[in-house]
C-alpha cells in the first residue's frame, strides 16, 4: 500500500474543507463551559438549544477557527460509532469539518458511495448548515457551512 497522498484535486468540493469542530459530549454544560473556560484558557462563544439538547461552542481566545461543541442533553452516547439514526437527535463523538457548500460536499460524498447519515439541513441557533457522513467503521464526521440567519 502506497503511503503517498495524492495531489489535491481542484474540481472538487473537497478542496475547500478545514477542520472546523470537534463534538464532545458533557454531563452538565454550565459546568463544562466554567471547567474549559477556567482550566484551558477557551473562550466561550455561543449557546442554544434543540429541544432538550444544549449545544456550546468555545475556541482559544489567541487561535480562533477551531472550535470545541459541547453537547448535552437526553440521548448521550459515549461511543465513537455511529451505528445509524439521525445525529441531530443522537449524540455521538464527531470531528466537524468547514466547507465552502454543505451541499456540494453531500452531492460529490454521495458519488464517491460516503454513507451520508443526515442530509443537509439548517441549523438556525448555530448559524450553520449541516450534515453527517460516516467512514467505513462507523465513524461520525460533519460537514458545516455559515448561514445568514
Amino acid at each position: 500500500m502506497s503511503t503517498n497522498s495524492p495531489a489535491p484535486k481542484a474540481s472538487t468540493s473537497f478542496v475547500s474543507w478545514q477542520a472546523n469542530h470537534a463534538g464532545i459530549i458533557v454531563g452538565n454544560l454550565d459546568d463544562a463551559i466554567a471547567w474549559y473556560s477556567e482550566k484551558l484558557d477557551l473562550r466561550f462563544e455561543r449557546r442554544w438549544a434543540i429541544g432538550e439538547k444544549q449545544f456550546a461552542w468555545l475556541e482559544a481566545a489567541a487561535a480562533p477557527g477551531f472550535i470545541i461543541e459541547l453537547l448535552c442533553g437526553p440521548g448521550q452516547d459515549h461511543s465513537a460509532a455511529h451505528e445509524g439514526g439521525d445525529p441531530s437527535f443522537t449524540f455521538r463523538h464527531h470531528l466537524g469539518f468547514h466547507v465552502a457548500s454543505v451541499d456540494a460536499s453531500v452531492k460529490e460524498l454521495a458519488q464517491r458511495s460516503v454513507s451520508v447519515v443526515a442530509e443537509p439541513r439548517d441549523v438556525v441557533g448555530a448559524a450553520n448548515r449541516v450534515a453527517f457522513f460516516t467512514d467505513p467503521w462507523g465513524n461520525l464526521f460533519e460537514v458545516t457551512e455559515k448561514i445568514t440567519v
